[in-house]
């Protein structure tokens, strides 16, 4: 029953890839439907455990099955994850943070959870080809451009308060 709550979940993380699609739009519907699932599944859950022995762990097989599903929607989440923008890709990271309690079996596992490696490294590589394209530009107008002067009389380059205002603002992305 777990595997027909993710059938339609499943089918739609088919069509992410398409051109046809709005990714981004698409991508919240899933994981707002996985989410969905795994609210059903904590009530299935609290009805369904003590109707059984202790020694058939049910509660560990719920789970283990949710989280085998939930790893193959981030996968493809994952394979995808080049045609998804930088906002979808944080929207993504976040649900999976939001929802790590139930998405690794030892909560205390500080581990990357499956399927999420290539939504992190495609972000962190954009990061890092946007991060070298304005240190660049900063760099370069920093040397063509002669010093400015404060209200003081010091002269100064911008270069470096540009840059990190460039990082704080990144970061501050990347927070909310």
């Amino acid at each position: 029953s777990i595997g027909e709550s993710f059938a339609e979940i499943l089918q739609q993380c088919s069509k992410i890839g398409s051109s046809e699609v709005n990714s981004g739009v698409l991508l919240q519907q899933i994981l707002s439907n996985t989410s969905g699932v795994l609210l059903e599944l904590d009530e299935a859950t609290e009805k369904l455990v003590p109707c059984f022995p202790a020694k058939y762990r049910i509660e560990d097989f719920l789970w283990g099955e949710y989280r085998f599903q939930v790893y193959d929607i981030l996968e493809i989440i994952g394979v995808i994850s080049g045609q998804l923008s930088n906002a979808d890709i944080l929207y993504a990271i976040h649900w999976v943070q939001v929802h790590r309690k139930y998405l690794v079996e030892d909560v205390s596992n500080s581990g990357a959870i499956r399927g999420t490696d290539p939504l992190m490294q495609t972000y962190v590589n954009r990061m890092d080809g946007a991060l070298r394209n304005w240190l660049k530009n900063i760099m370069r107008s920093d040397f063509e451009a002669a010093p400015r002067e404060d209200s003081e009389g010091h002269l100064f380059t911008p270069g470096p308060q540009n840059m990190f205002r460039l990082l704080e603002e990144q970061l501050d992305v990347a927070k909310t």
